[in-house]
């Protein structure tokens, strides 16, 4: 935005130059009070200018240049506020994924529990031998599931790494 608005102000040079020669033109005297020969002469000066018909342009520069300075502010705003809504969708995907392995722990016990009565059923006489095959059926979708939902728990922890470069136990 600076560089921009720099249109809109004057500009003052300092301007300077050593001229020596023969015979040098910045000597104004008549040629018989010098003797021939080269001579030196310093010039220097300050310079002020403004160029008006920039202006227009300068303020249009300094517009957009204002204009991106907002966009480039409102960009980085955007991007925290989507830096703390993913690390917060990892944390409740983490939870919940937590929650589910912690359901399918306690739903493989309780198939085995299951299985393990329809075996003392079965040898006392009580139970078929399709009542313990769907206790083991049972048991292994179980087992199954439980598999399944420490895959989804590590990959939760994963997102959760990535989304707050912290290591995940």
């Amino acid at each position: 935005m600076k560089e921009a608005r720099s249109g809109l102000f004057p500009v003052l040079s300092l301007v300077g130059d050593y001229s020596y020669a023969n015979p040098n033109p910045r000597i104004l005297v008549s040629a018989f009070d010098l003797a021939p020969g080269f001579y030196g002469t310093w010039d220097v000066g300050v310079q002020l200018s403004i160029d008006i018909g920039a202006v227009p342009s300068a303020l249009a520069q300094a517009k957009a240049a204002e204009a991106d300075v907002q966009k480039a502010r409102l960009q980085a705003r955007k991007q925290v506020l989507d830096i703390i809504l993913d690390v917060r969708t990892c944390a409740l995907a983490l939870a919940q994924a937590r929650q589910d392995l912690e359901l399918s722990q306690g739903a493989v016990q309780q198939a085995r529990a299951e299985l393990m009565v329809q075996l003392d059923r079965q040898a006392s006489g009580l139970a078929r031998q399709p009542d313990v095959l769907s206790a083991e059926l049972s048991l292994t979708r179980a087992r199954y599931e439980l598999l399944s939902r420490q895959i989804d728990r590590q990959i939760a922890a994963a997102d959760f790494a990535r989304a707050t470069g912290l290591e995940v136990k």
